[in-house]
């Protein structure tokens, strides 16, 4: 210590103690400003629906306490009541059970009094917010709904969505790792350091330094964009499954950074000093897909999904995967006009002989090191959440036909496709689910071998056969599984065409599709998907490569669980 205070007085540097109040008067009067500013000036989407929550915590009152929906009803409201929404973390098992709930027994308590003092501290934080900016009601997941009721649960997580795109504002805490971490008071996390120019004596002052996360470090500058949000892209609450939609769906969401205060919205990001900051893309899409046709539509979705699935290991329960999707999935169906059944385990039924079509990745990703190893495991019925052609098995994914504009598909199969949901959020978890393709049904041609690439961590690595006849069609293949070698037996494994995409005039089609093994046990005589391929880019193939391809393949009828 004494050795640290002597080089700390010799570089003239103070680590600043300062803690900054977010609730003070004048952050207050700011954040009013831009909420006022947001309402009168920003052509957002609306929801001209009224809408009320199940519950809400009326903070008014003192002590604070539940308000139903019909005691909310009652004020006179001729739209939709007021309120605030919470997203913040709940933490780990054990955080999460200390943190305050309503139960079936403590619900009639509730809807008396709450004690402000057993909340966690993010909770209290977020009741001394929203009183300080005159929202009169709050609505918090812990407190609104109940949490050991099992139909409660189901319902109110179907209504995620109108929950979040019908608050006036959202309150998210980047700056709590847990609930019982509050976010009302700022660190400051400078370094001050004294500056004396010996070039020009008249410049002198301070100048900070601030350790930023891991998503700028490796940037070669900074812009003030990325030292902004590095607060809130390298928080725990950034990494949540559930706040995906949170995020999403909300119109306006005040941030509370480690240091900074940041009201965002679909138009506009505003730091409490500086100014306005515009010109940059952010992921808070605006939701609006009335002006999109059905492919871009469908390509919106799949980046929703990339994006989220990068989240999925960060669930305590893995079936909370689709529930903490469905908001922003029913947002969808509705504005892109689709039926509610039209939503199959995380994708969609007009697109699926596309977006069935997906590969993992990403370090969240879950591998398994053998092919037996993963057909166990979707054969398992204890662990089911989702059919083995959903992401949702699998962390972290990429599409192989993405970008319909640049990649102009087509579809080269049919499908029926049928789920049965588990309770009563349709858009939630499911029970069962199959896949019925009619398409070119072929086997893996040869053993395979990793096609090892520059820059590409080895589970990601493509794999292609180990041998090619002339005249064969190339494969790029992408395996569910990865082996701890750099070849793997072809097995019993085949190969079933579901699209195709023309990458530019005068250019031979490329396939792609989904490569299954047959189930086997009680599912005898249906398939598990196990991977995805491609044609091979960057292979030149004469035009009439298409035709002589497809004419010797067969045509089969297949059931994927």
């Amino acid at each position: 210590m004494a050795a640290y205070e002597s080089v700390s007085q010799w570089f003239r540097t103070c680590s600043s103690s300062v803690i900054k109040d977010r609730l003070d008067p004048e952050c207050i009067s700011w954040t009013k400003s831009r909420i006022d500013s947001c309402l009168t000036t920003h052509p957002h989407r609306t929801s001209h629906e009224k809408f009320c929550p199940k519950r809400l915590i009326d903070v008014r009152s003192e002590p604070i306490r539940l308000a139903l929906r019909q005691d909310v009803d009652q004020d006179g409201l001729a739209a939709s009541p007021c309120y605030a929404a919470l997203s913040y973390c709940w933490g780990t098992q054990a955080e999460s059970n200390c943190q305050l709930k309503t139960t079936n027994k403590s619900l009639p308590e509730m809807l008396s009094a709450i004690d402000f003092h057993q909340l966690p501290s993010a909770i209290q934080d977020a009741v001394l917010t929203t009183r300080s900016l005159s929202i009169p009601f709050l609505w918090v997941d812990a407190l609104c709904i109940i949490q050991d009721n099992r139909r409660d649960w189901e319902q109110q997580s179907a209504e995620m969505d109108r929950v979040y795109r019908n608050a006036y504002l959202t309150i998210a805490s980047p700056a709590s790792n847990f609930c019982n971490e509050g976010f009302r008071y700022a660190s400051d996390d400078k370094v001050y350091i004294d500056f004396h120019s010996t070039v020009n004596p008249t410049i002198k002052g301070l100048f900070s330094i601030r350790l930023l996360g891991g998503t700028t470090r490796s940037r070669d500058s900074l812009s003030d964009v990325d030292i902004i949000f590095s607060s809130i892209e390298d928080s725990a609450w950034s990494s949540r499954g559930w706040t995906y939609q949170e995020l999403f769906m909300s119109n306006r969401l005040l941030f509370f950074g480690r240091s900074e205060l940041l009201f965002m919205c679909s138009t506009s990001h505003y730091m409490s000093l500086p100014a306005e900051l515009a010109g940059f893309y952010w992921i808070h899409h605006d939701g609006d897909w009335t002006q999109h046709n059905a492919q871009e539509a469908y390509d919106d979705w799949q980046h929703l999904v990339i994006c989220y699935s990068a989240r999925c290991g960060g669930f305590t329960r893995n079936s909370d995967i689709l529930p903490a999707f469905s908001g922003i999935a029913a947002h969808f169906q509705k504005t892109v006009c689709l039926q509610q059944d039209d939503y199959v385990a995380g994708l969609w039924r007009d697109d699926l002989w596309r977006s069935a079509a997906w590969n993992m990745c990403g370090i969240n990703t879950r591998w398994h090191t053998t092919l037996s190893a993963r057909l166990q495991a979707l054969g398992s019925t204890a662990d089911y959440i989702a059919p083995s052609w959903s992401w949702v098995n699998c962390g972290s994914v990429e599409f192989v036909a993405h970008d319909s504009s640049t990649k102009p598909a087509r579809s080269e199969c049919t499908i029926d496709v049928w789920t049965t949901a588990k309770g009563e959020n349709r858009l939630g978890e499911i029970l069962t689910a199959g896949l019925r393709i009619t398409g070119k049904v072929f086997p893996l041609p040869s053993d395979l071998e990793r096609q090892k690439l520059d820059h590409t961590y080895r589970d990601f690595c493509p794999w292609v056969p180990q041998t090619i006849r002339e005249g064969e069609h190339r494969w790029r293949i992408y395996l569910d599984w990865s082996p701890e070698s750099d070849s793997q037996a072809r097995e019993e494994l085949k190969m079933v065409v579901t699209g195709s995409y023309n990458k530019g005039e005068g250019m031979p089609r490329e396939y792609f599709g989904l490569l299954v093994h047959e189930a086997g046990g009680i599912h005898r005589g249906k398939y598990f998907r196990v991977g995805v391929f491609q044609s091979e880019p960057n292979v030149w193939r004469p035009q009439s490569s298409e035709k002589g391809f497809l004419q010797h393949v067969e045509t089969q009828t297949l059931e994927i669980i």
